[in-house]
């Protein structure tokens, strides 16, 4: 037994030793191999960041229905840099915005585990916009009191580090909505703060405080400073979620030396409802993006209402007054018809009102979205951009399709003139919209 138990013994030989029982260094041999093979994972890493980035075909006049297909480049540069929090530790988990000053916006990213980001862009001139997460809401914990930063601008034209920016602390703002009509359980809306002067430290113009997702309550987190606060794309209901008879958006003003209370006064308004048909007398589903008109430039007095149509319907309430409307459909690869953006004009009084849309037609740019290497990429979003228009106006609102998804086509419905058309894989951020109606943007030639 005992020779059967030896003849087994070089089978069950612990690691790193020999059936004979000499030591080997087969052990250490494998951990320093482990440890070359993590450090060339490591390394490689570091070079293998998707590079392909968003695609610009500029200054395109648009007359009838064309082809236009689009190819996103290779080898774009990285725009990298370190976000630290206030005591010097890193911070996760950052939105991070890479902005052109020709007014698109490239991919965004967030901060990993080292609080460094990388983003592709194309050559060109940008500024960085950082905002940490926002916890806004019913019931919802306190924020972590950081503030929203922006460096540049940065003239890049290969792979720039921009440095480490540090996010400093605000001070807790919390307040109430306050509805004229009955008390409102539920608000839905965006909340932006925007400083009554230009801010130190590149601080944004338009700070985006966050959504509001069935409260009344909120709590934003301000600079010291002087603020009016905005609440756009609102809308309350009572607890039984009827929509009570407020206005569609709603302002406040602040002070900020320490931690403050704020409020924001809803008026009321009369109903606005409607359809939304074209042409050929279909409903048509989209965005009705409303915008007070006034002699002043004060933003509350520009402020911003968007409303969602479904299958043709709409409903909001607006003070009286006079209102620049803009309908844009809701365009996908498989849609129909030639719907495109309308703008009109829309006067309110103190007794609601029923407003038909008809839907003028456009003309038809379509193709196909691929990369470099000509495979099809998906997920993505395209854009027309009208040039050479008042960045305040709703006529510059760009008209979005999404691609498909399996064959990467796009179909557009645009009305005549002259466009940018931009495609990315992320598209555009909603706020930078917002922010270029609100205060002019950029500016575009």
């Amino acid at each position: 037994m005992s020779d059967a138990a030896h003849s087994i013994r070089p089978i069950i030989a612990a690691p790193g030793e020999s059936p004979s029982g000499e030591v080997t260094p087969a052990r250490p041999l494998l951990v320093t191999l482990f440890i070359l093979l993590m450090a060339v994972i490591a390394v490689s890493s570091a070079f293998l960041v998707p590079r392909t980035t968003d695609v610009v075909v500029t200054d395109v006049l648009v007359t009838g229905d064309q082809r236009l297909d689009l190819s996103f480049p290779d080898g774009g540069c990285l725009v990298s840099g370190k976000v630290l929090g206030p005591g010097g530790d890193r911070m996760m988990g950052v939105n991070v915005e890479v902005i052109g000053y020709d007014g698109l916006l490239s991919q965004g990213t967030v901060t990993g585990v080292r609080g460094t980001f990388q983003v592709p862009v194309r050559p060109g001139i940008y500024r960085v916009s950082l905002r940490p997460t926002v916890s806004i809401g019913r019931g919802a914990a306190a924020p972590s009191r950081l503030l929203p930063a922006s460096a540049g601008p940065f003239t890049v034209k290969s792979d720039t580090w921009i440095g480490t920016i540090t996010l400093q602390k605000g001070f807790l703002v919390p307040g109430r909505i306050n509805t004229v009509a009955r008390p409102a359980e539920h608000v839905y809306g965006w909340l932006t703060a925007v400083p009554a002067e230009e801010m130190p430290d590149g601080t944004p113009a338009v700070i985006p405080i966050g959504s509001l997702p069935g409260s009344t309550r909120f709590q934003a987190v301000l600079p010291a400073g002087r603020f009016t606060l905005l609440l756009t794309e609102a809308q309350a209901f009572a607890a039984n979620w009827s929509m009570l008879p407020m206005s569609s958006y709603g302002t406040g003003e602040v002070a900020v030396s320490s931690s403050a209370n704020a409020g924001i006064d809803m008026g009321t308004g009369a109903r606005l409802r409607g359809t939304v048909r074209d042409a050929a007398d279909r409903p048509l589903s989209g965005s009705l993006w409303i915008q007070r008109q006034v002699e002043t430039g004060a933003p509350q007095d520009r402020a911003l209402t968007v409303i969602t149509v479904m299958r043709g319907a709409y409903i909001t309430h607006l003070p009286p007054g006079s209102y620049a409307a803009a309908f844009l459909p809701l365009a996908d690869s498989t849609g129909s018809g030639r719907g495109t953006r309308t703008l009109l004009s829309i006067e309110m009084g103190v007794e609601d009102r029923d407003v038909l849309i008809m839907v003028a037609d456009g003309f038809i740019i379509s193709g196909r979205i691929r990369d470099a290497r000509g495979v099809i990429r998906r997920a993505t979003s395209v854009e027309a951009i009208p040039r050479a228009v008042d960045s305040h106006s709703l006529a510059s609102l760009p008209i979005r399709a999404v691609a498909d998804e399996e064959t990467g086509t796009y179909r557009l419905c645009v009305p005549a003139g002259r466009y940018d058309f931009h495609a990315a894989q992320a598209g555009m951020d909603n706020f930078s919209t917002f922010a270029r109606l609100l205060l002019g943007g950029q500016g575009r030639d």
